[in-house]
């Protein structure tokens, strides 16, 4: 009768979430981050909405997510070493390809503005 009590208590008993692999943490962290790039992008340009908010949509803006998706590819091989079956091209794919999306929505998103030469 104890053995069954004790068991039941350790059931209750919250258990420690499992590890997350490297690919996990990785895709849930990197999306918020260029978010914020292209938000902090685009509320700099709707500030402007001269010449310096073209420069941001056409210059700043791609080279920042350029930089973004080459930092990002800089991890894979500290995720290697932690997992050796780490998926690379998940990985490149999203390294560069939310950049990519965020540089073209960001884009679109400034050339819509109002803008004007002044």
């Amino acid at each position: 009768m104890e053995s069954q009590h004790s068991d039941q208590l350790s059931a209750d008993e919250p258990q420690p979430d499992p590890p997350h692999s490297p690919y996990e943490v990785f895709s849930s962290r990197f999306p918020p981050i260029v978010l914020a790039l292209n938000g902090l992008i685009a509320f700099l340009a709707s500030n402007d909405r001269s010449w310096g908010a073209l420069g941001l949509a056409l210059f700043i803006g791609p080279i920042f997510n350029l930089t973004l998706g080459v930092a990002a590819c800089l991890l894979i091989p500290l995720s290697r070493q932690k997992d050796p079956a780490y998926p690379v091209f998940k990985h490149v794919l999203l390294a560069f390809g939310l950049p990519l999306i965020g540089t073209i929505l960001c884009g679109f998103a400034i050339l819509s503005m109002d803008l004007h030469g002044c």
